[in-house]
């Protein structure tokens, strides 16, 4: 498996686990942390393991940048969207909250043009080797 895969694959795993850890309060009856609880397996594990079951499809992706970047756009969002939501009853912390939207929306985006560029790319490669396939003497 490519190193970009694991790093997706091992990011959701983690937010998996805590999001499951906190969604046990919600059995003693405490809902206070459903916003955290929720962000952490919808952006976290579910976003991040189809990004990583994605990109365990394609073939050598982990040397693009444009892999790498999105990985680090992913992981701030991971990181920083249930961060504010614990905080978002103190009004000095609300900027937690729009740089992780800030670094989701990003990341989605850099998800989109990740897919175009390499769909692009192996439509290229696979028209090189036919053109080398073929008998061009």
């Amino acid at each position: 498996m490519n190193k970009i895969a694991i790093c997706f694959l091992g990011l959701a795993s983690i937010s998996s686990v805590l999001g499951i850890a906190l969604g046990g309060m919600v059995l003693e009856g405490d809902y206070e942390f459903m916003p955290v609880h929720a962000h952490l397996l919808l952006l976290g594990w579910l976003s991040n393991g189809i990004f990583g079951l994605y990109y365990r499809t394609c073939g050598a992706v982990q040397a693009r940048l444009s892999v790498w970047a999105h990985f680090l756009l992913a992981l701030g969002a991971t990181a920083l969207m249930p961060t504010g939501l614990l905080l978002v009853d103190s009004e000095d912390y609300n900027w937690v909250i729009w740089f992780g939207a800030s670094f989701a929306s990003l990341s989605a985006v850099a998800f989109l043009l990740n897919l175009i560029l390499l769909e692009k790319s192996d439509k290229l490669n696979h028209q090189v080797k036919q053109y080398l396939r073929a008998d061009h003497g």
